[in-house]
C-alpha cells in the first residue's frame, strides 16, 4: 500500500521538475500540469490519512474483541469457580461419610483421619492451582490473539 503512495508521490515530483524546466512555451499546458500535480498530491495524502485511519479502526477492533474475549473468560472462570466449590462440597460430604463409618477415623487416629484430610487438602491445592494456571492461560491466550489480529490489521491482512 505503501509503495503505491511513494510512486505516485515520485511521479508527482518528476512531473512537477518536467512542468518547471519546459520553460515559458505551453504555459496553459503548464498550468493544468500544475493543477494536476496539486490533485494528486491532494489524492495521495488522502489515500494516506485514509489507510491510517483504517489502521487505527483495526487496533481498536481487535482491542474491543479482545475486551470481549476476556469478558467471556471471567464468565467461564466464575463458573469453573462454582464447579470447584460444588465439588469441594462433595468431597467433605464423602470424607465426613467416610468418618462416620471408619471407627478409626471417628476415633481421631492419625491413620483414618489423616487419609480424609489428605484427599480434602489435595483436591483443595490442585482446583486453587489449576484455577490460577487457566487465567494465566486465558489471559495470555486473549493478548496473543490481539496481537496477531492488530499485526494482520495494520499490514492489511484483515482475517474474519
Amino acid at each position: 500500500m505503501e509503495n503505491r503512495h511513494l510512486g505516485a508521490s515520485r511521479g508527482a515530483f518528476f512531473l512537477g521538475r518536467t512542468v518547471a524546466m519546459s520553460g515559458p512555451c505551453g504555459m496553459g499546458h503548464q498550468a493544468r500540469l500544475r493543477e494536476w500535480l496539486a490533485q494528486a498530491t491532494i489524492a495521495a495524502l488522502e489515500a494516506v490519512r485514509e489507510e491510517g485511519r483504517r489502521r487505527t479502526a483495526a487496533v481498536e477492533k481487535a482491542r474491543d474483541d479482545a475486551q470481549e474475549l476476556a469478558a467471556a473468560a471471567a464468565a467461564n472462570a466464575v463458573g469453573a469457580r462454582a464447579e470447584r466449590d460444588r465439588l469441594r462440597t462433595h468431597a467433605n460430604a464423602l470424607a465426613r461419610a467416610a468418618v462416620a463409618r471408619d471407627p478409626d477415623a471417628a476415633d481421631g487416629s492419625p491413620t483414618g483421619a489423616s487419609a480424609v484430610d489428605l484427599l480434602a487438602y489435595m483436591l483443595s491445592r490442585v482446583s486453587g492451582r489449576a484455577e490460577a494456571l487457566a487465567g494465566v492461560a486465558d489471559r495470555a491466550r486473549i493478548a496473543g490473539l490481539t496481537c496477531e489480529r492488530a499485526y494482520e490489521a495494520v499490514r492489511g491482512n484483515v482475517r474474519p
